[in-house]
C-alpha cells in the first residue's frame, strides 16, 4: 500500500505564513540595535515588500529633537524612480492633516486606481504613519491589517528607543563632563588642602577646614554615585528580563514546530502563542517594576498570597529544573496570612533566588540534586526560604553577597540579589543567606504583615497627484 501524503489546506497555509511573518517582525528589534532610524526604515519596508502585496509602501518616521522626519518609500510600477519626500507630499496633499486620515481610501496614482491603507505610529501619529496601497481591490485582508498594525508598533517602538538612545547618549556626554570637571576640581582641592595643612599649624580654623573639604569630597562622590545609577538600571533590568525572552524565543520555536508538522497542531500553536504572549507581559511588568524601584516611584499594591506566587514561579522554570535533574520540593505552611505587596516584584525574588539554587546545583553530581522552598508565619512576618544541596557559600562572602556588582559566578552580573535586597527592604523586610546543613546553602527573606511598599533604592522631481474619491 502506497503512503498517503498530506498537503496542508490553503487556511493551513495562510495561518502558517501569518505566523511566519508576525515572528519575522517580531523579531526586527534585534537588527535595529544602535538606534539608527535609517535602518529601520530600510529594513521594515523591505521586509513588508515580501509580506504585502503591495505596489506601493510608504513610511514617515519623526524625531525626537524636531528634526525634518525621515521619509521612506517603495514604488512596485512606473518607468522612473519616485522620492519619498515625494509621496509623502503627494498623500499630504491629498488626504490632508495625517489625525483626519480615513482607515482605507481610493486614490488615482500616476494613471493607477490604488486601494490606500495607513496605520499610524505612536499616539495620533505621534512618531508618523506607515502607508500601504495596492492595485487589488481585496486589499488589505484581515492578514494584512494585522501585519500592517504590528509593523507600525514595531516602528513606533524602535523610534522611541532611538529617541531614548539619543538622551542617554546626551546625558552620558554631559554627566561625563561633569565627573571629569569634579574630579580635577577634588584633586586640585586635595593638593592644595595638603600644602596649606603642611605650612600651617593644627589649629581650631584648620581642623574646621579639613572638615569641610572632607565634606565636600563625600558630596562630590555622592553625586558620581547618583550618576551611575543608570548604568546600574540598565543592568538591572538586562538581568531581570533574561529569563521571559528566553521563554518567548522557545514558545516561537515550538509553536512554529507544531505548525510545519503533518498534520499541523493548531490548538498546540495556539497555546505556544498565548504563552509568548504571557511571557512578553511579564517581561513589560519586570521591567516597569525595576524602573519604579530605581526612580523610587510608589508601586501598585495588592494582597499578596505567597504560597501561590511561589507555586506560579515554580510553574514557570519547572520544566528547566527537569531537564537539569534537579528536584525541586515545597514545604508550604497552610492559610497563610496575605500581605499587602507588590506581586510581581516579589515573584521576581523568589524567581532569582530559585535560579541562583539550580545554579549551584550544576557542578554537582555525587549527591542528591534537591531544591527546598518552604514558607512560614511566626505570627509578625511571612519567612520563605530557598535551600540547595550545591556547594554552598563561603562565609567570609556572606556580607558581600546582596552588594551590586558582586558575583561568585564566571558568568554573573552580579545584579540578582542586589535588586532581590532592594525589592524586600522596599516592602520593610529582610534578607539573609546562611549554610545548609550537610550542602548546600540557604537563602531566605521575612515581610511583616504591615508591610507598606515604599522604594528607597538609588535609585522618528516629478510632481505626484492623488484624486481621492469616496
Amino acid at each position: 500500500m502506497s503512503d498517503l501524503v498530506y498537503f496542508p489546506s490553503p487556511e493551513t497555509d495562510r495561518l502558517r505564513r501569518c505566523v511566519n511573518d508576525l515572528v519575522a517582525l517580531i523579531a526586527l528589534p534585534a537588527i535595529w540595535s544602535g538606534g539608527d532610524l535609517l535602518h529601520v526604515g530600510e529594513t521594515l519596508l523591505d521586509v513588508l515588500k515580501s509580506m504585502l502585496d503591495a505596489d506601493l509602501l510608504y513610511l514617515r518616521l519623526f524625531s525626537s529633537c524636531g528634526d525634518a522626519p525621515l521619509e521612506f518609500a517603495r514604488v512596485a510600477f512606473g518607468e522612473t524612480a519616485v522620492r519619498a519626500a515625494t509621496v509623502g507630499a503627494a498623500l499630504d496633499s491629498a488626504l490632508g492633516q495625517l489625525s483626519g486620515w480615513p482607515p482605507i481610501s481610493i486614490a488615482t496614482f500616476t494613471g493607477a486606481d490604488l486601494v490606500i491603507a495607513h496605520a499610524q505610529l505612536g499616539l495620533q501619529g505621534a512618531a508618523g504613519v506607515l502607508v500601504a496601497g495596492s492595485r487589488d481591490v481585496a486589499f488589505p485582508t484581515e492578514e494584512e491589517r494585522l501585519i500592517l498594525s504590528i509593523a507600525a508598533n514595531q516602528a513606533a517602538v524602535a523610534a522611541h528607543d532611538a529617541a531614548r538612545l539619543s538622551e542617554q547618549r546626551n546625558l552620558a556626554a554631559v554627566l561625563d563632563g561633569r565627573v571629569a570637571q569634579r574630579s580635577a576640581e577634588l584633586a586640585k582641592a586635595n593638593v592644595a588642602l595638603r600644602k596649606e595643612m603642611e605650612q600651617r599649624q593644627r589649629t581650631d580654623a584648620e581642623r574646621r577646614l579639613a572638615e569641610e573639604a572632607r565634606d565636600k569630597f563625600r558630596a562630590e562622590l555622592s553625586h558620581i554615585s547618583r550618576a551611575m545609577s543608570l548604568g546600574t538600571m540598565s543592568a538591572a533590568i538586562a538581568h531581570e528580563v533574561n529569563q521571559p525572552l528566553s521563554g518567548i524565543i522557545t514558545n516561537a520555536n515550538t509553536s512554529l514546530r507544531m505548525l510545519s508538522a503533518t498534520p499541523p497542531n493548531v490548538e498546540g500553536a495556539l497555546e505556544a502563542a498565548r504563552r509568548t504572549i504571557r511571557d512578553g507581559n511579564r517581561a513589560t511588568e519586570v521591567i516597569a517594576r525595576v524602573r519604579a524601584l530605581f526612580k523610587k516611584q510608589t508601586t501598585a499594591t495588592e494582597p499578596v498570597d505567597l504560597n501561590d506566587a511561589a507555586r506560579e514561579v515554580i510553574g514557570l522554570i519547572g520544566n528547566d529544573l527537569q531537564r537539569n535533574r534537579i528536584t525541586i520540593k515545597t514545604q508550604f505552611e497552610d492559610e497563610l496570612p496575605l500581605i499587602e505587596g507588590d506581586r510581581v516584584q516579589l515573584q521576581q525574588v523568589v524567581m532569582n533566588l530559585l535560579r541562583n539554587a539550580a545554579d549551584a546545583l550544576g557542578e554537582i553530581s555525587s549527591q542528591p540534586r534537591e531544591i527546598v522552598v518552604s514558607t512560614e508565619f511566626d505570627g509578625e512576618a511571612i519567612l520563605m526560604s530557598v535551600a540547595d544541596t550545591g556547594a554552598g557559600v563561603d562565609e567570609r562572602d556572606i556580607d558581600r553577597m546582596f552588594d551590586a556588582l558582586h558575583t561568585s559566578k564566571p558568568d554573573g552580573m552580579g545584579i540578582g540579589l542586589s535588586v532581590s535586597r532592594s525589592i524586600i527592604e522596599s516592602h520593610n523586610g529582610q534578607i539573609w543567606a546562611s549554610a545548609n546543613k550537610g550542602h548546600g546553602a540557604i537563602f531566605a527573606f521575612s515581610v511583616p504583615l504591615s508591610s507598606t511598599i515604599g522604594g528607597d533604592a538609588e535609585s522618528l522631481n516629478e510632481r505626484m497627484d492623488f484624486e481621492v474619491r469616496p
